[in-house]
């Protein structure tokens, strides 16, 4: 029973470790090959259709199983237009059925910036009305885009020197991905594929049983563990208590 114990808490571990290999989602996800990120920090949106606040959070757990954020800051002449067009137009390419499950963030950066210039970036743009549209906290935004290794900084009054870079983001707020071009129905679909197999894999029966059973072996195996290293001790403690009695006699 001893021998067989660490045994099936083994087989168990494995068939565990095996299921999360399956998915390629195991909390903690690699986004450019060597960087890790985790769960994004706390930020208050302020929406252009939205009058009430909204947490980054709650805006990425909602329907869709993919966001992409686009930081932006309003007055940009250049990069972030581009970007966000670049973006849009593989948005608007991508299947119906796809798209429906893709969420876009505009993230503007610019503390100043207001709903207002969030409708004009918009408008003059020509991006799609469906996307959300907002300005993060200025901590909460720094915060968030340091986490994200997204480069910008002040040069001069109005303009910024800053990455072109996006991001897909899992519902979790777990960073999945980093573009900085155009993408396809073949580059969001392993995204959308791992979360689907990530909600599988945890609403799967199997699933739970095995977690049940790695517990429980591992309880039993401490059990086992503590049960022999008594029996061990008792015995060692038996020709001690002879030879006592040796000399005394």
């Amino acid at each position: 029973m001893i021998r067989l114990c660490p045994l099936f808490l083994c087989a168990a571990l494995a068939y565990l470790l095996g299921s999360l290999a399956q998915t390629s989602y195991a909390g903690i996800v690699v986004t450019d090959g060597d960087k890790h990120f985790g769960k994004l920090p706390a930020l208050t949106l302020q929406k252009l259709h939205n009058p009430e606040p909204e947490t980054l959070e709650a805006t990425l757990s909602g329907q869709h199983r993919l966001t992409l954020l686009v930081p932006v800051y309003t007055k940009c002449p250049t990069v972030c237009p581009t970007l966000a067009r670049t973006v849009a137009e593989s948005y608007t390419n991508l299947p119906t059925s796809l798209r429906k499950d893709v969420q876009i963030v505009v993230l503007s950066f610019e503390p100043k910036d207001t709903r207002e210039d969030l409708a004009s970036f918009q408008t003059l743009t020509e991006l799609p009305s469906e996307w959300v549209y907002a300005v993060g906290d200025e901590s909460g935004t720094k915060t968030l885009l340091n986490q994200l290794d997204y480069f910008y900084t002040k040069n001069g009054m109005q303009d910024y020197i800053h990455s072109g870079t996006y991001y897909a983001i899992s519902p979790e707020g777990l960073v999945m991905g980093i573009g900085s071009g155009g993408f396809g129905k073949m580059d969001l679909e392993p995204f959308l594929a791992r979360q689907r197999r990530f909600s599988l894999w945890l609403s799967n029966p199997s699933t739970l049983a095995t977690i049940g059973l790695l517990g429980f072996a591992a309880s039993v195996g401490l059990v086992l563990f503590a049960v022999r290293r008594n029996d061990r001790r008792r015995s060692d403690a038996v020709p001690s208590e002879l030879a006592i009695e040796s000399v005394s006699s």
